[in-house]
């Protein structure tokens, strides 16, 4: 049983996007937006009431809050794509996520990570999606329509006979 797809910039991208405006990232996205709206408006009412040098400070405090609430985890996100691309080469590589008898084996290029079914802490399906959420806050994502050799029914059904526990 495995799971096969390509990871390239567009997939990573959306993912850092996913994961952006989720759980406390998307507090810290709402207030870098809030400190962004305030600020704006302190600097036009500062330049009103003819304080340029308020203002100057409130656009900076501006600029800094659309760099952290727009910017910040796109440069992040390119720079490790950047990397594995260095590291495997090329612009795109496949992920492969085999389900063995005893572990979850995810290899991608020159790198191979193994988790143990005892691992998994809850299954999530969004449409498309599956998230194995980890301990530790490590997700293994997967694709119902990526399942090479089986069906994600058919793979459900193994995790949940090898790790019993799993939230569903």
């Amino acid at each position: 049983m495995r799971n096969e797809y390509i990871i390239d910039w567009p997939l990573l991208k959306k993912w850092t996007n996913e994961s952006h405006h989720s759980g406390i990232r998307l507090a810290l996205y709402i207030v870098w937006c809030i400190l962004l709206v305030g600020s704006l408006v302190f600097a036009i009412l500062s330049i009103v009431a003819n304080m340029y040098t308020n203002a100057f400070y409130f656009i900076l405090i501006a600029l800094f809050s659309f760099y952290r609430a727009f910017l910040w985890n796109i440069m992040i996100a390119k720079q490790q794509y950047k990397r594995f691309a260095q590291t495997y080469g090329k612009n795109s590589w496949v992920r492969t996520i085999s389900f063995a008898d005893d572990e979850i084996i995810i290899k991608e290029e020159k790198t191979e990570t193994k988790y143990n079914y005892s691992d998994i802490l809850d299954i999530v399906e969004k449409d498309e999606r599956i998230y194995l959420k980890l301990q530790a806050k490590a997700v293994i994502r997967l694709y119902k329509s990526k399942f090479v050799d089986c069906t994600w029914e058919e793979c459900k059904e193994k995790i949940l006979s090898s790790n019993p526990n799993i939230k569903n």
